[in-house]
């Protein structure tokens, strides 16, 4: 079949359309012509792959990987990077306006380097023993020697682990890393893993553990940042793209620079990715973290930098009741939004501003669309932690209205 590409869709793939039929093309990009069949069919739509090019974008360029559709990690390595955040961003804002009926105004997108950018992978192990992605819409594997969106120190590991008989591996939950980058998760026994760790260790490998406590080489993991540092462990969520994290920080620091005397409440603080550079600055930082494992570094991260202004809440964000008055409310949540009981709490403080940091424009949306009927939307910045794929990240920020 033959079709113009009008659009690209949330995860990436190009659309067309012929009559009242949808198709869904993976590698195919907005104002191509192509010749394409139907691949398979999932819940009554059609996702299809590209046989020619018949007309090409002005923005197609040639992709880093030789895996690129092959493997199920990247979606737009054919597409230019500055389209790419357009294209980003078009698809956040129609995703806004369907969902949550919103229209907002979009400052320049927070972004840095095209490649090189990913301290953290999970890997898969073949029956051969060797280093897989899992492959394009399959749980089938396919066997990787390279990825060029991973930091230098990890293609290189990547590149030498490979050489190695990995068979003793099952895959899942043994995290591995080098100095400030995690290198991947896998299941093995313990015999195996003082094996491996004996093997590996002459390649730079800093540490190797399957659970806390059961392991070897260092367990915390300290990253040092222009005033501050923070421990956070293997198994501890950190942000895999760090200039992105960092920028995203200077953004919210910049947007509250008139504004010193606040108190406020960082609902998902998690080892203090935000908690602790907001506390350098403002009157007082309220850090809220569920998870025992994640609230034990933030304990420490708070005593060994000396914040003495930084206050830990070792509960669900829904369940936190304070006096002090609450003047921003930042929620960085995970895919899944806020539920419910979030939504009501932060009503219940009614700060003059908010922060909102989502990973998923879905539950953005569906978010928003309450919380605008007593905020306003004073502005909106794509957050592009994952060059090169589908996936994307905001920041919003707003004020009671």
């Amino acid at each position: 079949m033959e079709g113009e590409v009008i659009s690209l869709a949330f995860g990436g793939y190009g659309v067309v359309k012929k009559g009242k039929d949808v198709f869904f093309l993976s590698g195919a990009l907005p104002d191509e012509i192509v010749d394409f069949s139907i691949d398979f069919k999932r819940k009554g739509v059609n996702f299809g792959v590209v046989k020619k090019i018949i007309k090409s974008s002005e923005a197609r360029v040639k992709p880093k990987c030789k895996y690129f559709l092959k493997c199920g990690g990247c979606n737009f390595q054919n597409l230019n990077y500055e389209q790419q955040l357009i294209e980003k961003e078009k698809i956040l804002k129609e995703i806004l306006k369907k969902i949550g009926n919103l229209e907002a105004r979009f400052e320049k997108p927070i972004f840095s380097k095209e490649y090189g950018y990913r301290k953290k992978v999970q890997f898969e192990i073949n029956d051969e023993g060797k280093i897989c992605f899992f492959k394009r819409n399959s749980n089938k594997l396919i066997e990787i020697n390279e990825c060029p969106v991973l930091s230098k120190p990890l293609e290189l590991f990547l590149k030498r682990i490979n050489k190695n008989n990995l068979k003793f591996f099952d895959a899942k939950n043994l995290t591995l890393y080098l100095s400030k980058s995690i290198v991947g998760r896998i299941e093995t026994t313990e015999e195996n893993l003082l094996k491996f760790w004996r093997n590996l260790k002459k390649i730079s490998l800093k540490g190797l553990w399957l659970k806390p406590k059961k392991g070897f080489g260092k367990y915390l993991i300290k990253r040092n940042f222009e005033k501050y540092f923070l421990y956070h462990s293997p198994f501890s969520f950190m942000q895999i793209n760090e200039e992105v994290n960092k920028f995203l920080i200077d953004e919210i620091l910049n947007y509250l620079k008139d504004y010193n005397d606040l108190n406020i409440l960082d609902g998902f603080a998690g080892v203090g990715n935000f908690s602790v550079p907001l506390s350098l600055k403002f009157k007082n930082v309220f850090a809220v973290e569920n998870s025992k494992s994640n609230f034990y570094l933030l304990q420490r991260n708070k005593e060994d930098m000396k914040i003495e202004n930084l206050n830990l809440i070792n509960k669900n964000f829904e369940e936190v009741d304070l006096k002090e008055r609450i003047d921003l409310i930042l929620v960085d949540p995970p895919r899944e939004g806020l539920t419910k009981g979030s939504i009501e709490k932060i009503l219940s403080f009614l700060p003059e501003f908010l922060i909102y940091i989502s990973c998923e424009p879905s539950t953005f949306a569906r978010d928003l669309k309450i919380i605008k009927k007593f905020y306003s939307i004073e502005y909106i910045k794509l957050v592009d932690m994952f060059p090169q794929t589908y996936h994307t990240e905001a920041v919003c920020f707003l004020r009671k209205l």
